[in-house]
């Protein structure tokens, strides 16, 4: 049998530690976490359920092609230059636990299911179980970018902002040399997996339309990209000796995404690329 653990993050509890919680307290909390949740999923609540029964649960996440070799041996997956896509079935979503089973090779085969189909109802399901956000990076939403948060009422769209806010930037395409760079994150609302946004359709051309001119594509982690509008101030290679730094840095490497910057228009998902 197969065994399946609750899916803990641990960014809340970090910060909290640099907070001065003491390490001991934090450890307490984790444990307990764990054995309030490890009975609460086990394969049986895939395994013992029809595909029908099933379906709307199944999404998508983005993780890096080469980095999850041994893992995409075992799973059906769908691979798009350095990226893949990997199917699980939504359990449960809290605040700080996410819970969800990765759909294997296994599985695939008593559903009599493969790649392509699930591609087809995860990339429909995605958008609706963790809808897209794009909002501009400041301190605020740096600190809630980390944490993992929720995004409140309180932290603005992109695509609800008045027009009127970006209408100089838009009609020139250009900025100041002495403005600070606009960026962006692109995510879900709940910040985990949200480098999945990159596969809805039609996102990427929203998000053009919205700011007027081309943009780059950071990939930070497979919780988030960064969008950073085209400004002359930086090019392909500065931003990806960036990408390299924060990744060997920064980002664990569960978590790495790429470590390739990508640009739109030029990219795009297209899943008919390679469905393994």
């Amino acid at each position: 049998s197969e065994a399946i653990m609750p899916c803990i993050y641990l960014d809340d509890y970090f910060r909290e530690y640099l907070q001065g919680r003491p390490a001991e307290d934090i450890a307490g909390d984790v444990v307990l976490t764990y054995f309030d949740n490890k009975d609460r999923i086990d394969m049986s609540m895939i395994g013992d359920c029809s595909f029908e029964d099933m379906k709307e649960k199944i999404f998508l996440k983005l993780v890096n092609r080469k980095m999850n070799g041994k893992l995409l041996e075992q799973m059906p997956h769908v691979d798009d230059g350095d990226f893949a896509i990997i199917f699980a079935c939504l359990v449960e979503h809290e605040k700080s636990l996410v819970s969800s089973i990765r759909i294997d090779n296994q599985v695939a085969a008593k559903w009599n299911t493969d790649a392509e189909e699930l591609l087809s109802i995860a990339m429909e399901n995605t958008v609706r179980l963790f809808p897209p956000r794009v909002f501009e990076m400041n301190c605020e939403n740096l600190f809630r970018l980390f944490k993992h948060e929720e995004l409140g009422d309180n932290l603005t769209d992109i695509f609800e902002q008045d027009t009127s806010e970006t209408d100089n930037t838009e009609k020139t395409g250009k900025e100041d040399e002495n403005d600070p760079p606009r960026l962006y994150v692109l995510t879900n609302r709940y910040m985990i997996n949200g480098a999945g946004c990159l596969t809805y359709e039609g996102l990427l051309e929203r998000i053009y339309r919205k700011l007027g001119s081309g943009f780059y594509i950071i990939p930070s982690s497979v919780h988030e990209v960064l969008i950073l509008p085209d400004d002359p101030r930086f090019d392909e290679d500065s931003l990806k000796s960036m990408v390299n730094d924060v990744n060997t840095t920064v980002v664990s490497d569960m978590e790495i995404l790429s470590y390739e910057v990508y640009h739109y228009p030029g990219y795009e998902f297209v899943p008919s690329r390679a469905i393994a």
